[in-house]
């Protein structure tokens, strides 16, 4: 091992450029593994986490959360081990002087049971309304102090006592910081007063369940679907069309990002190969330029397999190098990448496992003895190579094709990256410039959670909103400003339906929120037909009233005006009128389309979750100052959370598409790059072998442009074929990413052709610069050497 060690030291800039090309390629591919590895691969933190799923309802094949009544049903009749119920909501905590929002969940008995979770401190819930805190929490708040069990934590202005304390490898809901024992059999739901224990209509909690040993997962769904098709017949107003469904557990956490996970390790494929193809390059090269050494060797007597084991010995000290390399590069790499993810937070942290190691090993090996082999395989006459005394030559006609070969391969991979970007970026404008039916240009939005203690019901919780709303349009720098249950591009949804009076099982699935005066106009919602809601709506003066957008008035009235008709919502019995008809927007993101909403007034049922927007005289962020002078001139305890302008929220909605479309640029970039590096190499290594030829040439009257131009044209015409075949290939492939694209065909003559024409043009220009050495020949040196 000593010997190729050395020679490889012979040869520093050979021997630095390969092992960079290599690492490049191998630490993009172990990055992504790694992050795979703990996505995909690494047993979940529960006990027998195989036996652990979430169970769902299932409405017009859609999955949706549980209701209160059905979770106790499922839990009796359904034959788990373990059933239990979560309802995740965010806290005010009081920690100081100024309350903070964190991340939590309501849990029924039997949570942590069932996922087999040991508390670090303390015990797990077993006294209703305790409370159990992440490490994470208690080492940033309570600075580790042992003693906390016992001591009382304050959540949205209730008291509850401190039980214990869970690892931090305990990740359920995966942004919990706190969970709380529910003090009944069922969490309480998260707005309205309803009894959780008997309610069919309100859909909230998550369901985890255990299966028994030896239950299948196609068993316990059986089990289940029965249970629900008897819901069904006793309960037919609230179980209609309602079907069920069980989750493994892993899918639930993880499955969104599935799909993204494996196309980036088939892109971190591609640039391996782009970069293997590259030191394959430089190995064919080194076994052309050593072909002189190889044949004295050959002469003084060694064997063709002495020779097979130097070119592997030196190919694989330097992939065993270059892993080095790679290994720490993904060391680094994969956290940031987890970092830089939107669903960073939701995702468990890279890490280098035994089985990324083996990856990392079993690469390296194949690399090693592809690229061993692409130097042992040419071919060698000792004789012609000894009789020509050392000259450079350009090899054989066999390695010549072998070079074109790589070129092209390189050349196709690079355009299938580049025309998958170009198809993402169209994919990215086309959705940004989506109008999402409001202006959102200077709205400053917030999320205000009033705690139950201090404001229990509706009334108190409306008297709040118009109080604060007095005080904010008192302020010179606000326009105006309105409260809403639920801003567009919420993460969350409210959904109900709505029918016309004596009509009920014509009712259609509608978007449900709350508004207050002020709201249409700050986000200047287009009115079509009729007013917005006024003070008096809010305080119940006149008929119930209601607003409906475009596509709920289309629905429920056809081409007639809704204007004064009645309808039923929220599930009322009073019917409401209709006196105002909005414009749509698009509420759960811009590539979806607008669904039916109804609007009611804030006040008529209880919603201590309201969110602000506001527009002013000045930039959205400048007024913060405003809103928390208004809000905490009221109330100095009362938290606001997201402040930030409403443009913010809607880049937000947009930031896996971002994401997606930077890392696979990135890679595409360096690709392009490698693939470029390689179409100048080549065209230099060319140029060199024949300046004796270009020399002659020229002595006979061939110009400088003229051996330009063939030197330039002869590696276009491997460029072209690459990209012929690399559209063929991204052809092929493209309909992987239809998932991703929006109003952008897979197969996109402008993505194809503009990826093809920018790495043609580049490729040019290129191979013209390492033809230049050509082209400058000068015939009587040349004719001398």
């Amino acid at each position: 091992m000593v010997q190729p060690v050395r020679t490889l030291l012979r040869s520093p800039g050979f021997s630095a450029l390969a092992v960079a090309i290599v690492a490049l390629g191998l630490g993009a591919a172990l990055a992504v593994v790694e992050v795979a590895d703990a996505v995909l691969l690494r047993p979940l933190p529960f006990a027998d986490p195989d036996r652990v799923v979430t169970a769902w309802q299932v409405s017009g094949g859609t999955r949706i959360t549980l209701d209160g009544a059905d979770f106790l049903d499922w839990r009796a009749q359904a034959g788990f081990e373990q059933m239990a119920a979560v309802s995740g909501r965010g806290f005010t905590a009081t920690f100081g002087e100024q309350p903070e929002r964190i991340e939590g969940a309501i849990v029924s008995e039997g949570f942590f049971p069932l996922l087999g979770a040991q508390p670090l401190l303390g015990r797990a819930l077993s006294v209703d309304g305790a409370a159990v805190l992440s490490e994470s929490l208690w080492r940033s708040r309570f600075a580790g102090d042992r003693s906390v069990i016992g001591r009382t934590l304050t959540l949205d202005g209730e008291p509850h006592e401190i039980a214990g304390v869970m690892p931090a490898r305990f990740r359920y809901p995966p942004l919990a910081e706190v969970w709380v024992a529910a003090r009944t059999r069922v969490p309480d739901h998260p707005t309205y007063p309803i009894d959780p224990e008997h309610d069919r209509a309100r859909h909230y909690l998550t369901a985890l369940a255990r299966l028994k040993a030896g239950t299948s997962l196609a068993q316990a769904e059986a089990a289940l679907k029965a249970v629900q098709a008897r819901l069904v017949q006793d309960h037919p107003p609230e179980e209609k069309d309602i079907g069920a469904q069980i989750v493994p557990m892993r899918d639930h956490l993880f499955g969104p990002v599935r799909p993204l996970l494996l196309g980036l390790l088939g892109v971190a494929a591609v640039l391996l190969g782009v970069a293997w193809a590259n030191a394959a390059h430089l190995f064919l090269a080194r076994a052309v330029a050593r072909a002189h050494e190889s044949a004295v060797r050959v002469a003084l007597g060694a064997s063709r397999g002495a020779l097979w084991r130097m070119f592997f010995a030196e190919a694989f000290v330097l992939c065993a190098v270059a892993g080095v390399l790679a290994i720490a590069v993904a060391t680094l790499a994969a956290p940031a990448l987890v970092r830089m993810s939107p669903q960073g937070a939701t995702l468990p942290a890279p890490e280098l496992s035994a089985r990324v190691l083996a990856a990392a090993i079993a690469l390296v090996a194949a690399c090693g003895a592809s690229l061993g082999l692409t130097a042992a395989l040419q071919p060698l006459k000792a004789a012609e190579v000894l009789q020509e005394g050392g000259r450079t030559s350009a090899g054989s006609r066999h390695q010549a094709r072998l070079r074109s070969a790589f070129l092209v391969f390189e050349v196709a991979l690079s355009l299938v990256l580049l025309a998958g970007s170009g198809l993402l970026l169209r994919s990215f404008r086309k959705i940004a410039s989506v109008d999402p039916g409001f202006e959102p240009a200077g709205v400053l939005a917030a999320d205000v959670p009033l705690a139950r203690a201090r404001h229990p019901d509706k009334s108190a919780q409306l008297r709040f909103a118009q109080e604060s709303l007095a005080r904010l349009r008192a302020d010179p720098l606000v326009d105006a400003a309105g409260y809403v249950s639920r801003l567009p591009f919420s993460p969350n949804n409210t959904v109900g339906d709505l029918a016309l009076p004596g009509r009920e099982n014509e009712a259609f699935p509608c978007d449900l929120r709350l508004a207050s005066d002020g709201y249409f106009e700050t986000l200047r919602i287009p009115l079509r037909e009729g007013r917005t809601f006024s003070e008096g709506d809010l305080r119940g003066e006149g008929p119930p009233a209601v607003i409906l957008n475009e596509a709920a008035a289309n629905k429920a009235f056809g081409g007639r005006s809704a204007l004064g008709q009645q309808v039923l919502v929220w599930g009322e019995a009073m019917p409401s009128v209709v006196v105002g008809v909005v414009g749509d927007i698009h509420h759960l993101g811009l590539e979806a389309q607008p669904r039916p909403e109804a609007f009611r007034p804030l006040g008529v049922v209880g919603w201590p979750n309201l969110m602000l927007v506001m527009r002013g005289k000045v930039p959205a962020p400048q007024l913060a100052a405003p809103l928390r002078a208004a809000i905490h001139g009221m109330d100095r305890d009362q938290p606001l959370a997201h402040v930030e302008p409403m443009q913010q929220r809607i880049g937000d909605s947009l930031s896996l598409r971002a994401f997606t479309l930077t890392l696979l640029s990135v890679m595409a970039g360096v690709a392009a790059l490698l693939a470029i590096a390689g179409i100048y190499g080549v065209t230099s290594y060319l140029v060199a072998q024949r300046t004796r030829e270009f020399g002659v040439r020229m002595a006979l009257g061939a110009t400088p442009a003229r051996v330009l131009a063939e030197i330039t044209r002869e590696t276009m015409l491997r460029v072209g074929v690459g990209c012929l075949i690399g559209l063929a290939t991204a052809g092929a492939l493209a309909r992987a990413l239809q998932g991703f694209l929006f109003g952008v065909p897979p197969i996109d003559a402008v993505s194809f052709a503009g990826a093809a024409s920018l790495l043609a043009a580049v490729a040019t220009a290129a191979a013209a610069l390492a033809g230049l050495r050509g082209a400058r020949v000068d015939p009587a040196e040349a004719l001398r050497a």
